[in-house]
């Protein structure tokens, strides 16, 4: 018998011992700032039942997209279901280097939690930067770009750093009056020359 096969053989008996197999606890490992009960609130696995590879994929799925897990993994052993999370980090501090108001992007900021001593949620906070740009971009700063850099604190913190580029400006190369019987293009023209300061 070749040794690949020999380890197909002991993978396939692994994944049917787990299919099989039935959890009555569970155990939770890593934990720092989150409470168990919280952790367990998102627990979906039925204790007392058959754990399948299915059940371990959609839970650890679960805790990924709570957004306060960098990491996640599973296993069994015995009866027992040991769930060891890595913690996302606490922020420390943000600091926004930007030439608009500060109060206003981090009013927004806080509105999805994104607040110094709480668990920092990437995925809040790339929904948060996307929607201030798109914001910025409607107001007229077409080319307004922010940009987010993490930064390791002290004691498993983050710094996060935001810098909203507001400096960029749109060139208007030609235009085009369409519609318009009454006055001639260069009129208008004329007028917005006039009005420019």
């Amino acid at each position: 018998m070749s040794l690949q096969r020999i380890l197909m053989s002991i993978l396939l008996m692994g994944m049917c011992l787990v299919s099989n197999a039935k959890v009555y606890s569970v155990k939770f490992e890593g934990l720092r700032l989150l409470t168990e009960e919280k952790v367990e609130s998102y627990l979906k696995i039925p204790l007392g039942e058959e754990l399948t590879q299915e059940d371990i994929k959609k839970q650890i799925k679960i805790y990924y997209d709570t957004g306060m897990f960098s990491q996640v993994s599973i296993i069994q052993k015995d009866e027992v279901l040991v769930i060891q999370l890595t913690e996302q980090p606490v922020i420390q501090k943000i600091e926004i280097e930007a030439k608009i108001s500060d109060s206003e992007l981090r009013s927004s900021l806080s509105q999805l939690g994104i607040i110094k001593g709480e668990l920092l949620n990437e995925r809040n906070l790339e929904e948060w930067r996307v929607g201030a740009q798109g914001s910025l971009r409607q107001s007229g700063f077409s080319q307004s770009k922010v940009t987010i850099d993490l930064a390791s604190g002290y004691d498993a913190t983050v710094i996060i750093k935001i810098k909203v580029d507001t400096e960029s400006s749109t060139r208007v190369g030609k235009i085009e009056f369409e519609g318009n019987t009454k006055v001639q293009s260069f009129q208008i023209k004329r007028a917005i020359r006039s009005s420019e300061p």
